[in-house]
């Protein structure tokens, strides 16, 4: 899935319906990737805390140094 928008995340006006929304993608609704953490699509064996609660739908470049420090670390354990 491309971002193109950030979804509302009161009336979730995404652009995709609520049976759109309710379809299963890799193993998670479109409406977790849409506003959901990286805990709820990652298993919590993979995770740390300071990457947890990170929006799935940012983009790297809307992470503070924290935050990116925090997915590379990840990213670098489990290389």
């Amino acid at each position: 899935m491309y971002k193109l928008s950030v979804p509302c995340v009161s009336c979730y006006a995404s652009g995709i319906n609520e049976e759109g929304r309710k379809e299963i993608v890799d193993g998670a609704e479109v409406q977790t990737w849409l506003t959901g953490k990286v805990s709820d699509v990652v298993a919590e064996s993979l995770l740390s805390e300071d990457v947890a609660d990170i929006p799935i739908f940012n983009r790297i470049g809307e992470l503070n140094k924290r935050d990116m420090m925090a997915v590379y670390q990840c990213l670098e354990r489990y290389k």
